[in-house]
C-alpha cells in the first residue's frame, strides 16, 4: 500500500499522524521516500525523537550517520566493509544477542545507497540471532528511509553482484507500506521545478531542454576568469573528496596574503571520537586566506 504525505513540518499533519501511529503501535515495516527537499530527514528526526520503541538508527555511510546522529551499519552490525558475512560473523556474541533481542525498531537512512547483497544477510543475521527464521528482519521493525533516485550503492554498474536494495530477495517481505513525501521546501519556482521533475525521470521536454541549452550557452560563451567577478560563482562538482580537495587548494594558492591555520581540538571518547573525526567533513587543520 502506497500513502501519499502533502505536508512535512514539525507539526505532524493527518497522514504523518497515520505514520507515527502505525510505527508506534504496530511491527510492521515501512518505506518513507519523495524526492530531494520535501522532508524526509525532518519526518526521520520527528519519529526519532518522539518515538517510546527501543529504537536504533543507521546509515550506510559515515556522513551519512552522522548528519542523523545514528551509527553507519556496519559498525552497528559488527560487518565488515565489504558488506559480506561469513558464517563466522553469524555466531555473534551473548552481548549481541541482548542487542538484538532488546531492539524495536531500526529506522535505516539513505537506503538506496544499501547494496541489495548486504540487506539479505542483515535479514538472515537478523533471523538467526533472535532465533525467528520464518519473520522478516527476526521480527525486528525496519523504517526505511531514502530516495532511489539519488544516489546508488556504491560500484553499482561496476560490480555485477552490486545491486540496489529493492532487487533484495527479503525486500517484498519487509516492505509493507510505502509513504511518499510530495511537496517540495527547497524549491518555490514552479517552473524550475518541473524542470527538475523532468530531469529526474529522464523525459526532458522541449521547454526544459530549450532552457538548460541556453543557459549551457551562455555559460560556454564567456571567459571562465570572468566568473571571479560575478556575484554567484559557478560551483563545479566532482566525484571524489580528492578532487574537490585539490581544487580549493589551488584556489587558495591564487589568494594573495599570509595564510592562518586553525587546528581542531576535538574531545570524546574512544570509538565515538574517531568516528566523529573518520567522517566529519571539517578537516583537522582549517588553512584560510582573506577572500577564501
Amino acid at each position: 500500500m502506497t500513502t501519499f504525505v502533502q505536508d512535512t513540518t514539525l507539526k505532524l499533519n493527518q497522514e504523518q499522524e497515520k505514520l507515527r501511529e502505525l510505527i508506534e503501535n504496530t511491527n510492521q515495516h515501512v518505506f518513507i521516500t519523495g524526492k530531494a527537499g520535501t522532508g524526509k530527514s525532518t519526518l526521520l528526526q520527528e519519529l526519532k525523537n518522539s518515538s517510546s520503541k527501543e529504537l536504533v538508527v543507521v546509515a550506510p555511510t559515515g556522513v551519512a550517520a552522522l548528519n542523523i546522529g545514528g551509527q553507519t551499519i556496519h559498525s552497528f552490525f559488527k560487518i565488515k566493509p565489504t558488506g559480506f558475512i561469513d558464517k563466522k560473523q553469524l555466531k555473534v556474541s551473548q552481548e549481541s544477542k541482548k542487542l538484538f533481542n532488546k531492539i524495536n525498531t531500526v529506522i535505516i537512512d539513505e537506503i538506496s545507497m544499501l547494496d541489495g547483497r548486504l540487506l539479505d544477510k542483515l535479514d538472515s543475521l537478523a533471523r538467526n540471532v533472535r532465533n525467528r527464521p520464518d519473520e522478516p528482519f527476526g521480527g525486528i521493525q525496519l523504517i526505511l528511509v531514502g530516495d532511489f533516485f539519488q544516489l546508488p550503492p556504491v560500484r553499482l554498474g561496476q560490480d555485477p553482484r552490486v545491486r540496489f536494495c529493492f532487487a533484495a530477495q527479503c525486500w517484498e517481505e519487509l516492505v509493507h507500506e510505502t509513504f511518499v513525501l510530495w511537496h517540495v521546501y527547497r524549491q518555490r519556482d514552479a517552473g524550475f521545478l518541473s524542470m527538475l521533475d523532468e530531469v529526474r525521470h529522464g523525459t526532458v521536454g522541449p521547454a526544459s531542454q530549450a532552457l538548460l541549452e541556453q543557459a549551457h550557452a551562455q555559460a560556454a560563451s564567456r571567459n571562465p576568469k570572468d566568473w571571479d567577478n560575478d556575484e554567484i560563482k559557478p560551483t563545479r562538482l566532482y566525484s571524489t573528496n580528492r578532487d574537490v580537495d585539490a581544487l580549493n587548494e589551488r584556489e587558495l594558492s591564487q589568494l594573495s596574503g599570509a595564510c592562518r591555520m586553525y587546528e581542531a581540538r576535538d574531545q570524546g571518547q574512544g570509538s565515538a571520537l574517531r568516528h566523529l573525526q573518520q567522517n566529519c567533513l571539517a578537516p583537522a587543520l582549517l588553512q584560510l586566506k582573506v577572500g577564501a
